[in-house]
């Protein structure tokens, strides 16, 4: 645990993010500024899976800070893989892989909210 977020050396996590806070996930390939949102991330030696599944994130490779990119998005669709040193390219498009809607809708139950993308028509990712 990191005081304004979590480092993931491997493995996955799913997480929401109240509006308003400023959170960081790390790991060993990036560094993800969650500005109230929920993502996805799966950490391994060679790479990074991102899903800002809903809201706003800035992800940032750790081999290459210049490549920095803001996601926004209201339902999936930008998921990344960021890459390690090396790699001929350091941010790449990705699929929806590994997590549901019906997972972000119990964390969200948790805490007493709602996906933004709910009641909204959107295909549901089982």
């Amino acid at each position: 645990m990191l005081k304004n977020g979590l480092r993931i050396v491997t493995g996955a996590v799913l997480s929401v993010f109240a509006p308003g806070g400023r959170r960081q996930i790390e790991t060993g390939t990036a560094v993800i500024g969650i500005r109230g949102t929920a993502v996805y991330v799966e950490a391994a030696a060679d790479r990074s899976y991102v899903c800002t599944c809903y809201g706003e994130a800035v992800l940032e490779p750790r081999a290459d800070p210049a490549s920095r990119e803001t996601v926004r998005t209201t339902h999936h669709e930008q998921p990344r893989y960021v890459m390690s040193k090396g790699a001929p390219q350091m941010m790449m498009r990705a699929p929806v892989v590994n997590h549901t809607d019906a997972e972000l809708d119990m964390l969200e139950a948790l805490v007493g909210r709602k996906p933004p993308f709910t009641g909204k028509g959107y295909k549901p990712y089982y």
